[in-house]
């Protein structure tokens, strides 16, 4: 396979099959992707889904390195793989409500925007595809956090 043609694959699965070019609010509709994916991951065995999370993370980094070359930034909106594995993270949560998943992509779509410590650090000074994915991955981790705490005061109430 050319480089050009490995590339254009490479795009094609860093933009989320193409969802990054929408040209309002892409990072949005990638985490929507997310959503999506978890109806049917959500089925799994909570180990089977954290392993295919860890799993798709190095997979997204992989992707990111190889797609990054054809965009001029290094963080490009376009790219949207990295909102998908930061909300698979949100939602690890078992046992799942349609709140819960609405809730989850609010929360996770508030950290990512607004880029708390250390997401902006990290989205700065680490660069490649683990820049590109792994402030989105705490992003997610903190959404999870949130949905934890709502869920611990819902019980109490």
């Amino acid at each position: 396979m050319s480089f050009k043609r490995q590339a254009n694959v490479f795009v094609f699965l860093a933009t989320g099959f193409g969802v990054g070019y929408i040209p309002y609010a892409p990072g949005t509709f990638g985490s929507l992707i997310s959503i999506l994916l978890f109806l049917v991951l959500g089925k799994l065995p909570p180990h089977s889904y954290i392993i295919f999370c860890v799993g798709f993370l190095f997979v997204s980094v992989w992707i990111v390195n190889r797609a990054l070359p054809a965009f001029e930034s290094d963080d490009p909106k376009e790219i949207v793989i990295d909102e998908i594995v930061g909300m698979l993270v949100a939602l690890t949560l078992r046992h799942i409500s349609f709140f819960d998943m609405a809730l989850g992509f609010c929360l996770f779509r508030f950290f990512d925007i607004s880029k708390l410590p250390p997401l902006s650090w990290i989205e700065k000074k680490v660069g490649g595809g683990w820049g590109v994915v792994l402030d989105d991955v705490i992003a997610g981790v903190y959404a999870f956090i949130s949905l934890c705490i709502v869920h611990a005061i819902w019980r109490q109430v």
